[in-house]
């Protein structure tokens, strides 16, 4: 139960059987990691948003967006430019959808700034708030692991 009282079971119930078991393996890692989900409700009905934290205080490690019977992943990524290299492991079209990330406008009141990073001889610049990592598998849950680990030993 999070501690808004939504369980993880009610949020993923209208997942497909795959999907469930993807996100269930993500949940599990985070709370092994020792981070704890909040879940509150979306604008619509069946829509949902986990939020994974170490302390109330602390910051997130990532939020997942539970659409209905689609899900992705908001990884909080920000010290990327240390690991980029991690991203090669990503399989093609999920590395590719990931570099397609909103770029940072500076648009957010309270930002502070994009993720800078480079990666095969780019430059990236993403808003904070809006990397996204979609349409994830179990064999893409080993690279996606390895990043959010990477980044949550980083975070502490």
């Amino acid at each position: 139960m999070s501690a808004a009282g939504i369980s993880f079971e009610k949020v993923t119930e209208t997942l497909s059987a795959d999907d469930r078991a993807v996100v269930a393996a993500l949940h599990q890692k985070a709370l092994d990691w020792g981070y704890s989900p909040s879940f509150t409700p979306g604008a619509k009905f069946g829509y949902y948003k986990g939020e994974y934290k170490k302390t109330s205080k602390g910051g997130s490690l990532f939020i997942l967006r539970l659409e209905g019977p689609k899900w992705f992943l908001k990884p909080k990524l920000f010290h990327l430019d240390v690991y980029s290299d991690l991203l090669e492991a990503l399989p093609d079209p999920i590395r590719t959808r990931f570099l397609k990330s909103r770029g940072c406008g500076m648009d957010m009141g309270n930002c502070k700034g994009p993720v800078r990073f480079r990666f095969a001889d780019v430059d990236h610049a993403f808003c904070r708030h809006n990397m996204q990592l979609s349409r994830l598998g179990p064999d893409d849950l080993p690279a996606v692991l390895a990043l959010l680990e990477r980044e949550k030993d980083l975070s502490l």
